[in-house]
């Protein structure tokens, strides 16, 4: 047994619970321990990649715990921010960055990055139906048009820099 203190600072100051306003970044830089469904949301997490992250850490033979800030215990998935954090930022996609508010169709489509499609589409002449519809219509609709379905997080995905450059020739009719 070990003679150190058996919980570490962060985890004897009890459980700590997001602001109303707290954004995923502020979130991410704030020690605590938290339940995961307090944070899922604001950090767009599924539990499917959560509990795929957990399997793999403990298929190598690693503790979620000390690894990535995972655990389980009795029906609560908790999260230790010290470590989720970095772990989350190397290994979750989250490059998804949000549309400034207000930014309109034109400036959107000089942008560049990976955005929500549903982000996208409220800015265009275009339902994220239709744009989804179109992107089923290719064989390689990331390639090919910049749209493609993030299976992890189960949402549409743009590539403004493929999107940009399809929806224009669409749009000109070439």
């Amino acid at each position: 047994m070990s003679s150190g203190p058996f919980f570490d600072e962060e985890e004897v100051n009890g459980l700590s619970r997001p602001g109303r306003s707290e954004t995923a970044e502020s979130l991410l830089s704030k020690p605590g321990v938290y339940f995961f469904k307090d944070i899922r949301k604001r950090l767009s997490l599924k539990p499917d990649w959560l509990k795929k992250q957990v399997e793999m850490i403990r298929a190598a033979g690693g503790d979620p715990w000390e690894t990535m800030g995972v655990r389980k215990l009795w029906q609560h998935w908790l999260i230790k921010m010290t470590v989720f954090a970095p772990y989350f930022r190397r290994h979750h996609r989250s490059s998804l960055k949000p549309i400034p508010e207000d930014t309109d169709g034109n400036a959107l489509l000089e942008m560049e990055g990976v955005f929500p499609l549903a982000d996208v589409a409220r800015r265009l002449p275009f339902t994220a139906s239709q744009l989804r519809h179109q992107a089923k219509q290719h064989a390689n609709p990331r390639a090919e048009c910049g749209i493609w379905k993030d299976e992890e997080r189960g949402v549409f995905l743009v590539d403004m820099a493929r999107f940009s450059a399809w929806i224009k020739t669409q749009w000109q009719g070439e």
